[in-house]
């Protein structure tokens, strides 16, 4: 289960031009899995936060920041398309 904040989603799409719904394909993508599960120690003292890269459905290469809620859920931050 993907969840994650409708106001993040609007912040994350004005500021990285993609959305957060288009950033979780990353975890749909038959052809690639994304490289996951990397400590991101440095933006949260409260909750033990990830970020993994792979590619969107529609073909961007991207970066996203995560955490996981309880076994199945995971809840995306944001993220942002690389080059």
């Amino acid at each position: 289960i993907i969840k994650y904040d409708e106001a993040k989603n609007q912040k994350n799409l004005t500021k990285h031009h993609i959305s957060i719904p288009e950033l979780a394909t990353i975890f749909e993508n038959p052809f690639v899995r994304p490289q996951m599960d990397i400590p991101d120690r440095k933006h949260s003292k409260k909750e033990c936060r990830y970020h993994a890269y792979g590619w969107t459905t529609t073909g961007w290469y991207v970066k996203i920041w995560y955490c996981y809620r309880g076994t199945d859920t995971i809840r995306i931050i944001g993220g942002r398309k690389l080059k």
